[in-house]
């Protein structure tokens, strides 16, 4: 197996799902963070998704579309997803594809309140 050059790590305090995106996030590494955020949305859907990009080097169309997947299944649940956090590359390609306001770029929202119940890292 190839090593992967994408990282992912989930905090869980109350309803909120901080997750933190880091590295490489291309069509390689697309499925297996689809599948990482799949898999912890459904085993406690999020009232809100904060996702932090701000350590993504590189993001490619399959990182958008992943991403844009992935907010489906969490409003699929009642929830919704706000970018705290993102790079240059992410923020560019959001932006240039019209989705800042879908994915919640312009919105605020800090770190993972204190009282963390659950952590989960891969």
């Amino acid at each position: 197996m190839d090593e992967l050059n994408a990282q992912v790590r989930a905090i869980t305090a109350g309803r909120v799902m901080h997750v933190l995106l880091a590295g490489e996030i291309d069509v390689s590494e697309a499925d297996h963070i689809r599948g990482v955020l799949q898999e912890l949305i459904a085993a406690s859907p999020p009232e809100v998704l904060a996702v932090n990009l701000r350590a993504v080097a590189f993001f490619g169309a399959s990182g958008l579309t992943c991403l844009l997947e992935v907010r489906q299944q969490v409003r699929r649940g009642g929830g919704t997803v706000l970018i705290t956090d993102s790079s240059r590359c992410v923020n560019r390609l959001i932006r240039m594809c019209g989705l800042a306001e879908h994915l919640g770029l312009d919105n605020e929202l800090t770190g993972p309140p204190q009282g963390v119940r659950h952590a989960q890292y891969n």
